[in-house]
């Protein structure tokens, strides 16, 4: 008898736990469906693992949207909704992020660029211009510098990959972005990173918080963490700024004027983020720069229609 109750007593456990994940995921999927603006797509790539994806709009002329890091395709939603009306909006779920296929992957430049490439052919897009927010703009940089297609132009909010790290800054990141400590941030602390990306956090992005915090207590947050981390060494061992004359095609930069991530205010208190800004697009030929006032790093959100503005400024003058 005592057997038996204790295979019982372990069979209820499985029973349980199978629940549990059934409903985590059940819930974070039904939560996170309600955020994204426009129907989720999704496609399977080589690897086998399926990348979800936002389209909108029936132009011949298709802006392919990379989010940052932390970040999913919702946070482009506010600009899909303008850009749509003129140009074909495609925004990814990168891999790992958002609705695509949750596990941990490399991480790197070079993998989210062939990931890009994948997209491209898989899509049959056509005169393409790659968007990035933050980390996709390192990720755009580092695919026209190493991996040139047929992208007619860049766009690039906030980009990661001006702003220059020594080895001992590689070795802070190495020390403090690690999984462990990425699983402690309590609460109050991730909503507190999420109100950085800001200069006021607005309503209208709470659900970012809320999605987060889903995440945070599913069972896929194991694979999210470990992501992260990932994907600060990726960018970390991917610098561009030295390549950055190498990048051909017209690129359009904004940063938000009170951006508080970029530049790292713990490492780099004396830098500046228009001068950070200047940095870089003094070393890409033919491009532009914009400071958009009032706006922090989440500019795709915060500064939606000024940016959507430029964009299309930009765009129409494209040869």
């Amino acid at each position: 008898m005592h057997n038996n109750s204790r295979i019982a007593d372990a069979a209820l456990k499985s029973l349980f736990l199978i629940c549990v994940l059934i409903f985590s995921n059940y819930y974070t999927s039904m939560a996170q469906k309600s955020t994204y603006p426009f129907p989720v797509q999704k496609i399977t790539l080589a690897s086998g693992d399926e990348l979800a994806f936002m389209k909108a709009g029936t132009s011949d002329t298709t802006i392919l949207m990379l989010h940052g890091m932390g970040s999913y395709s919702p946070a482009w939603g506010k600009m899909m909704k303008i850009l749509s009306k003129k140009y074909t909006c495609v925004a990814l779920d990168l891999p790992g992020f958002g609705h695509s296929t949750n596990k941990e992957n490399a991480g790197n430049m070079s993998f989210f660029s062939e990931v890009v490439d994948e997209v491209i052919v898989q899509l049959n897009l056509k005169n393409v211009i790659i968007a990035g927010l933050s980390m996709g703009s390192q990720i755009a940089m580092y695919r026209a510098i190493h991996m040139p297609g047929n992208e007619l132009a860049l766009i690039l909010l906030a980009p990661a990959g001006f702003e220059t790290f020594s080895e001992a800054d590689r070795k802070w990141f190495t020390t403090y972005v690690t999984p462990p400590l990425l699983k402690l941030q309590t609460d109050e602390q991730i909503r507190n990173n999420f109100h950085a990306n800001f200069t006021v956090f607005p309503e209208d992005a709470e659900f970012m918080i809320s999605d987060r915090m889903i995440l945070k207590n599913s069972p896929a947050f194991d694979a999210y963490c470990l992501l992260i981390t990932n994907c600060v060494q990726g960018m970390l061992h991917a610098p561009v700024f030295d390549q950055l004359h190498q990048i051909k095609v017209p690129t359009l930069v904004m940063y938000g004027a009170e951006d508080k991530l970029i530049p790292n205010r713990i490492l780099h208190p004396a830098l500046t983020t228009e001068g950070v800004a200047q940095a870089g697009h003094s070393k890409i030929p033919n491009s532009q720069l914009f400071m958009i006032p009032g706006c922090g790093h989440m500019l795709s959100w915060e500064g939606d229609e000024e940016a959507s503005d430029l964009i299309v400024s930009f765009i129409g003058n494209l040869k």
